[in-house]
């Protein structure tokens, strides 16, 4: 999806796609056989920044130096009074899995 993002939102020509991952740890070391080949190291990540943590352990573990640019801030807007914020919305439980799924996924990574 990313792919397809920034060359078709974006028009951003990617000199070499990856699109055999199904994962970010596969993403991250399938990257870096290819970018092994031209002698490149350093990478420009680009993720959301909620997936972020994840997405530079497992590329720093594939072998990649990570200078991470992260996008896409989720953020909750306070309510006028503090006492709705407690209230349960889907917005808030939504964010909530999102952040489940990162720490888990990272978790996970940690223990491979």
């Amino acid at each position: 999806m990313g792919v397809d993002f920034l060359q078709n939102e974006l028009n951003v020509d990617i000199a070499w796609p990856e699109g055999e991952s199904r994962n970010t740890w596969e993403n991250a070391h399938f990257t870096k056989k290819m970018l092994d080949k031209q002698s490149i190291h350093h990478v420009a990540l680009v993720t959301h920044a909620y997936h972020m943590p994840r997405s530079v352990y497992a590329f720093q573990q594939a072998g990649l130096t990570v200078t991470p640019m992260p996008t896409g801030q989720l953020s909750q807007q306070s309510s006028p009074s503090y006492w709705l914020n407690w209230l349960l919305s889907a917005g808030a439980l939504h964010i909530s899995r999102l952040a489940l799924h990162e720490y888990l996924g990272l978790l996970f990574y940690s223990l491979k």
